[in-house]
Formats: C-alpha cells, sequence, structure tokens
C-alpha cells in the first residue's frame, strides 16, 4: 500500500436471554464548544438516533462483591472505550507496567467473562477505530475483526467512528458482531439510510435479571463527518428522559444502564437529572476511574482509553426491590502480565505482516524528544504549526489536534501517524484579521497558571492580558514585521491555511476558501522530509 493511502431500523432493543441462574460462586471480581442538535428522540417518535483526558484517582472504596450472595444476583460488566484502533503495544511500558494491545485486552476480557458466564454483560463505549495506524491502513478490519470475536453485548457510537463516513462505519460495525447503541438522540439523515442498523437501545437478561442499555451519542458526532448534514444529533439528557421512562413503564425492565459516549461531566449531569438509572458506562473524555463513582441513585464507571485498562465492575442485584445492593469496581491496567488471546493473535497476524514496512518508513530524524504536553506550547506544537503555513500569511489549528509526542531518533511513518492519525484537509481561507483574534480569544478563556493558549498561530505574534474581560484580552499583534494594535489587525485581509475541521468552526465562517493543498498528513510527512 502507498503511503499516500492512508488516513484516507428503527426498532426497541431485542431481548437476548441467557441461562437462568445457576448455584455457582463467581470469581473475585474538548474543550470545543458543540451545539447540541435540535431533534430529540422521544419514544412516541424515535430517531436514527477535545476534550481533555482526566485521570481519576482512587476514591472511597464501595462494598466488595465476592461470590453469591445471600443479597441478590451477582452481575459483572465488563467494559472498555476510546480503544482508538491502538491494535499494537506500546514500545515501552508505562506507569503500573501498562502496554496494552488488543490481543491482551482480548485475553483480559475473555478471562473475566469466563469467571461469571451466566452473568456478564460486556460493553463498548464507541471511539474504536480511528487513531491507529493498522486500524487505518485496514480499514478497520483489524479492529473489528477481533471485537467480533469477544463477544460484545453492545457497543454506542463514537463521534470518531464516523470520521471515514457512515458507509464506511457501517461496514466496520458489521463485522464486530453486536448491537450498536446511538439511534435514542441520533437522526439519520443519509440518502442511502447508512446507519439504519443502530438501535436506540438493547434489552438482555442475565440470571433472571432484565436489564434496559440505553445508548446515548455525543453532540461531537455531528461535526466529525466527511460530509456535514448526514447526521443530526438530539439532545442527549431530554433523550434519557425519554427512554429510561420507556424501559421501565413498557419494556419493564429491572435495571437501566446507560452505554454514554458523552463524557464524564456530562454524564454526572445525567446522573443527577435523570431518575432511574442505575448504572453509566462512559466514555468520550478518556477518564480513568480506579473505582466506581456514585452519583444521586447512579453508579458511573469509565475506563480510561487506547486499549491501557478495562473495567470489571461486580454489583449485586436485588429482584426484589430492584435495587443495586453493593457493587465493586475493578480497572485492570493490561500490562505483560496478561496473557494474548490466541485467537485475536491470530486474527491480526497478517494484517501487521502486510502493513509492517510501510509503518517503518523513516520519514526523517529528530535529536531531541518532541513532547506534548497538555495546554504547553512545545517544539512539537511549532513543528505542527508552521508546517501548516505553506504560502500563506498565517497557520492556524489547535494543539489538540496533536495526538501523542514524537521520540528521540528516527521518525517513521508510524509515529508520524500516531502524532496525528486525522484525515483533515488542508485548506487555504481569506479572511479578517478579527477571524484570527476571536480563535485566539477562544483559546484563551482556558488560560490559567502556566497553561499556554491551545489556539496555534504561525506568522504572528501577540500579547495579552488575562484579567480583562474575554474577548479584549489581546493587546497587541506583531504581523509581518509591525507591531499593531488588535483594531488595526483586525481590518487586515489574511490568507490562512487550516484544516477543514477548523474551517467548519463559527470563527472562520466568513472565511472564502481560495484553495486545497492536500490532506494534513502528507503536508506533515513532506516536511519532515
Amino acid at each position: 500500500m502507498n503511503i499516500s493511502d492512508i488516513g484516507k431500523s428503527m426498532t426497541s432493543g431485542k431481548i437476548e436471554k441467557k441461562a437462568a441462574p445457576k448455584k455457582k460462586k463467581e470469581a473475585e471480581e474538548t474543550k470545543d464548544s458543540v451545539q447540541l442538535g435540535t431533534s430529540v428522540a422521544t419514544p412516541e417518535t424515535p430517531t436514527m438516533a477535545e476534550n481533555k483526558k482526566v485521570e481519576t484517582g482512587p476514591k472511597e472504596k464501595k462494598s466488595e462483591t465476592r461470590g453469591k450472595s445471600k443479597e441478590g444476583v451477582n452481575l459483572k460488566f465488563i467494559h472498555m472505550n476510546d480503544f482508538h484502533g491502538y491494535v499494537e503495544e506500546l514500545d515501552k511500558p508505562e506507569e503500573l507496567g501498562i502496554i496494552g494491545g488488543i490481543t491482551r485486552v482480548a485475553g483480559q476480557i475473555k478471562d473475566l467473562q469466563n469467571q461469571n458466564p451466566d452473568g456478564t454483560i460486556t460493553l463498548d463505549g464507541g471511539d474504536i477505530y480511528d487513531g491507529g495506524f493498522y486500524s487505518k491502513v485496514t480499514n478497520g478490519e483489524i479492529v473489528s475483526k477481533p471485537i467480533g470475536a469477544m463477544g460484545f453485548d453492545a457497543s454506542v457510537i463514537g463521534n470518531h467512528d464516523v470520521t471515514w463516513g457512515l458507509d464506511d462505519y457501517a461496514a466496520i460495525a458489521k463485522d464486530m458482531k453486536t448491537d450498536i447503541l446511538g439511534a435514542a438522540n441520533i437522526t439519520d439523515l443519509s440518502p442511502g439510510g447508512d446507519l439504519k442498523f443502530m438501535k436506540p437501545y438493547k434489552i438482555v437478561e442475565r440470571q433472571g435479571v432484565k436489564i434496559g442499555i440505553l445508548g446515548l451519542a455525543s453532540p461531537m458526532t455531528a461535526l466529525s463527518t466527511p460530509q456535514k448534514g448526514l447526521i443530526e444529533v438530539g439532545d442527549p439528557r431530554q433523550a434519557a428522559e425519554g427512554f429510561v421512562k420507556k424501559l421501565r413503564n413498557e419494556e419493564n425492565v429491572d435495571m437501566v444502564v446507560i452505554l454514554s459516549h458523552l463524557g464524564h461531566d456530562e454524564d454526572v449531569k445525567i446522573a443527577e437529572k435523570v431518575k432511574g438509572i442505575d448504572l453509566i458506562v462512559g466514555a468520550h473524555s478518556h477518564t480513568a476511574m480506579h473505582d466506581a463513582e456514585k452519583v444521586g441513585d447512579s453508579i458511573i464507571v469509565q475506563a480510561g482509553g487506547e486499549g491501557k485498562y478495562v473495567g470489571d465492575l461486580n454489583l449485586v442485584f436485588d429482584p426484589s426491590s430492584k435495587k443495586v445492593v453493593s457493587y465493586k469496581e475493578n480497572l485492570i491496567p493490561i500490562t505483560a502480565d496478561i496473557k494474548p488471546d490466541p485467537t485475536v493473535t491470530k486474527i491480526i497476524a497478517p494484517y501487521i505482516e502486510k502493513y509492517e514496512s510501510v509503518k517503518n518508513e523513516v520519514l526523517g530524524k529528530t535529536s531531541e524528544n518532541l513532547e506534548l504536553i497538555s495546554n504547553k506550547r512545545t517544539n512539537l506544537c511549532n513543528l505542527f504549526v508552521d508546517a501548516q503555513k505553506k504560502d500563506s500569511d498565517l497557520a492556524v489549528t489547535s494543539s489538540f489536534s496533536i495526538r501523542k509526542g514524537i521520540e528521540k531518533g528516527d521518525v517513521t511513518t508510524g509515529k508520524l501517524f500516531q502524532m496525528y492519525p486525522f484525515d483533515n484537509e488542508l485548506v487555504q481561507v481569506k479572511a479578517k484579521g478579527s477571524t484570527v483574534l476571536k480563535f485566539l480569544e477562544g483559546g484563551l478563556r482556558f488560560v490559567e497558571g502556566d497553561k499556554d493558549n491551545y489556539a496555534l498561530v504561525s506568522g504572528l505574534s501577540y500579547e495579552f492580558n488575562p484579567t480583562l474581560l474575554e474577548g479584549n484580552r489581546i493587546t497587541s499583534v506583531t504581523f509581518k514585521g509591525k507591531k499593531m494594535t488588535p483594531q488595526e489587525f483586525a481590518k487586515k485581509s489574511i490568507t490562512m491555511s487550516m484544516d477543514n475541521y477548523t474551517y467548519g468552526k463559527s470563527y472562520f465562517k466568513e472565511g472564502k476558501m481560495l484553495q486545497k493543498y492536500g490532506r494534513v498528513f502528507d503536508v506533515l510527512k513532506d516536511s519532515i522530509k
């Protein structure tokens, strides 16, 4: 494969039953602003239907569930989220000895499933493909086929799952061999009905407990498709209120689980506002929650991202009161101690062999580590934005587009792809300087302490006063060697390079596109060469 090719029905859920209770013991346990769509799913009229990464430390521990309890039925919720195509193990272990990799993730999941085969529900929180080199060059097959072999009960659509197009996602989702949720607050407007396979919810039965699993999609999903306007995303909180009532009152479920791709903060808000939710299995914010969090009557869990953890929530459910009486979350780091699953190892081997030489192509060298530090303008940020300037007056982009640093030594295609795994196209836009000021001012909202502006620009410098009112914090601009007031700069007509995702933001809606340079990834590759 040439390197230039890289990066390029509405029904209620079915009931799935497993064996009745057996007398056996269970083993031990963005900061980008987003506009909500106008479509809101309700039970009567259902529709088809860069956050900051946060790690929460261990919280106060809850009651631990071991074996069969007199209090009720033992249930096990295995969960992962935001895998982002990270099929390979890390080059070197991270904290806790984490190395990740899909073969060890599969090994851990299958081991957990065997601990309580009649009481286990296995869930995926979305954003499963986009981000990994091998996932991109295999059109997601190196991820979807192993997922299909792991036995997931449900997955929810993630905003990055649609970045290759709705038709591609439909093909990938088919290989997963599980039910895809998200239709509770997504309306499919595509001419071919590409998302017709999605469901608002699914009902499963485990050891006599009827469990409703409701999927909620991120509003950012509507912004992530290559062709805008193909999907509409409704308010997830309103969708939750309507469908929780339907699950409770019409489907008569014993337990309600939300499979959410909204992020931890939004999960907390839904738990506070919507009654009748027993469990929220989260995603999107990549939050590694080392213990479950209780908000109101709802339990919230999330398992980090990129295949670094698998979540294992064990709880005891009392069928008579229809309440969770105890629970214990075990966030399992994926280390070298976990045995790889032989089935998944066999599935991915041919793909690795075919594309390994492309991944290891050397583009250049760096004599220092090019670090990615959250909200800090490092040399990597400078390389990234400067390479996109081309023949424009300026280049503008976001540091959130950078996903990994690059270590000292050879810069390979694979390392560059990990740094920037997106298909965005670089375009030249003509607009007033006022648009640049609005973009930079938007990033200054989050500047405090030693944090820098996440809105990156190449071709000018500026001074700002963080104590001034929002929108007036930039006090001077130096452009083409001349220092001027923001008012003077705002009137100038400027050409600027930016990726098409940034061009879609409200800051630049008045801008006129002049030309296209090709994919940002290819521009970066050529710059490094």
